[in-house]
């Protein structure tokens, strides 16, 4: 014979896997609001020796970083709306501190990171 389980244990059960669900919905909710990266309006240049990049929109950038060909980085950590950065290549440098190699490398992206966004150039 079937023994049926006490309505307080249903209830007990059915508010757990409730809860757990709200959790589980509240974290990826965190987890994507917290990790999405919106597209930044810039004007990026390549100018003799280097970079001109432009912050286009209508608030500052923080934490800004540019990145050279998915290697070599400069940090610039703050443009205000509208303020132009020169960004010369001998400023870029790798994680072992190598500079980018003017003479030999090729210039195929500019990435813009911040907190705010991100934006891609290439060529």
């Amino acid at each position: 014979m079937k023994t049926e389980t006490p309505p307080k244990k249903k209830a007990r059960t059915w508010v757990t896997a409730t809860i757990v669900v709200v959790l589980v919905i509240l974290v990826a909710w965190v987890t994507q609001t917290l990790t999405s990266v919106e597209p930044l309006t810039a004007y990026v240049d390549q100018v003799a020796g280097g970079f001109r990049i432009k912050n286009a929109d209508s608030y500052d950038w923080t934490d800004v970083k540019f990145i050279l060909n998915e290697r070599w980085t400069l940090d610039a950590y703050y443009l205000k709306a509208g303020q132009e950065f020169p960004a010369p290549y001998s400023q870029f440098t790798d994680e072992h501190g190598v500079m980018f190699p003017t003479r030999a490398a090729r210039v195929e992206t500019l990435v813009v990171e911040t907190e705010q966004g991100s934006y891609t150039s290439r060529w």
